[in-house]
């Protein structure tokens, strides 16, 4: 167990003649200052490349910044260092390795392995754990070796997605490292900066950060329904909600078992609610589940106020609720996937920065906050604006504006 991570690391650099690291996120920091000084010292025998870093583009945790030291900062040293990103395979869930391995002279490693990001926060500001291990480390090597081979120079169009969500992060918890803020400022800042108040710029805000949602590179919002994930899941609920006959992949759609049907929270834990909607198990219950779901998709909430609006939401969350197997994170999905434009996803995933949002205390769903946070959205100016005249991809967004806020605020749990 290392006690003085950066001290020890500065050390291995000065003994090293390669170093390869693979790191969820990367920013600048004293050590990559160091890392140039080696480079200095060593610059008349430097064969190759010096450095490697494969580093993860999640949640914008990684310095843009860092895939131009080596056309800028290290220029002198070109062909020293390379950086690269994993190619999309390789983190459709999460990208979070932490390895980071130094090469001696004489053929041996010296490999650490545990919690630490490459950024400062995991260096100087959190409370992290690191083994060392000594010997050629031949597994950990080859591991190395044929990720940098599933790897890609970070494309324009990664990097502009990458700079717009490392600024974002930075806003709000000043550039630290995603894993080391509680963001307890998250609410206030989409707030202060009109993510949730102009029609615009929330809807922009979703079509930024849909790509990077769930860590689905592909996906995009409300296009067509062959490939988008969100219209698949709204056509194919409001299919179910219109048919007679019920098709075996109704089941996943409801519960979100498969992608890609998962957005919105995936019951998949709920094995008891799984067995009803997938395997015809207690038939019954699955059909008071959709009896409520299509008076849902018929209400009519026109003319209501506010409160009026969220009590008549709240009364088929409670119904839904009242039912075996179902809790407010489920019943809220279902509610979201049947009526995007009045419900949205409540679960696991979304309640903390949700609960941030609305300034409410606790860390799980219950229906109390529910009804705060729909009249806090009821109230907004994004929420209240009006549609878009013609029937465009920006009105199939606004059909859709409260479930979808969930790109803004799921966390892979």
């Amino acid at each position: 167990m290392i006690e003085n991570i950066q001290g020890r690391i500065e050390k291995l650099i000065s003994s090293s003649k390669k170093i390869d690291i693979c790191s969820a996120w990367v920013t600048k920091s004293d050590v990559l200052d160091k890392i140039g000084i080696r480079m200095e010292e060593l610059r008349p025998s430097i064969n190759g490349v010096f450095l490697r870093i494969i580093s993860g583009i999640n949640f914008g945790g990684t310095d843009p910044e860092i895939f131009e030291l080596g056309k800028r900062e290290w220029k002198e040293y070109k062909g020293c260092f390379e950086i690269k990103i994993p190619n999309a395979e390789l983190y459709e869930k999460i990208f979070h390795p932490k390895l980071y391995i130094f090469y001696d002279e004489v053929g041996g490693t010296r490999v650490l392995i545990g919690s630490m990001n490459f950024t400062k926060a995991g260096l100087l500001q959190n409370k992290e754990l690191l083994v060392e291990l000594k010997g050629k480390n031949e597994k950990l090597v080859n591991w190395f070796e044929e990720t940098w081979k599933n790897s890609h120079e970070i494309t324009l169009e990664e990097r502009d997605r990458l700079g717009a969500q490392f600024a974002g992060n930075k806003l709000v918890n000043d550039g630290r490292d995603p894993d080391s803020t509680d963001m307890e400022d998250v609410g206030n800042w989409l707030m202060e900066r009109k993510y949730l108040t102009d029609w615009k710029k929330y809807k922009d805000s979703l079509q930024k950060a849909a790509p990077n949602f769930n860590n689905f590179s592909r996906e995009t919002i409300l296009g067509d329904p062959r490939n988008d994930p969100w219209s698949n899941l709204f056509s194919l609920t409001a299919e179910l909600l219109s048919s007679r006959r019920w098709k075996p992949v109704y089941g996943n759609v409801l519960a979100g078992n498969v992608f890609p049907y998962k957005f919105l929270g995936s019951l998949q834990a709920r094995g008891g609610l799984c067995s009803v909607l997938v395997k015809d198990r207690n038939l019954e219950e699955r059909k008071k589940i959709i009896k409520i779901l299509k008076s849902f998709k018929e209400v009519n909430v026109d003319g209501l106020s506010v409160d009026e609006k969220a009590d008549v939401v709240i009364s088929f969350l409670k119904e839904l609720d009242s039912l075996p197997e179902i809790g407010v994170a489920s019943a809220s999905r279902f509610l979201a996937i049947t009526r995007p434009d009045l419900a949205f996803s409540y679960n696991g995933g979304s309640v903390r920065k949700l609960n941030l949002l609305g300034k409410l205390k606790g860390d799980y769903p219950t229906v109390k906050n529910y009804q705060k946070l729909l009249r806090l959205f009821y109230s907004t100016e994004w929420y209240n604006s009006k549609p878009p005249k013609a029937q465009t991809k920006e009105r199939q967004i606004w059909n859709s504006r409260l479930a979808l806020i969930d790109i803004l605020v799921y966390e892979p749990e």
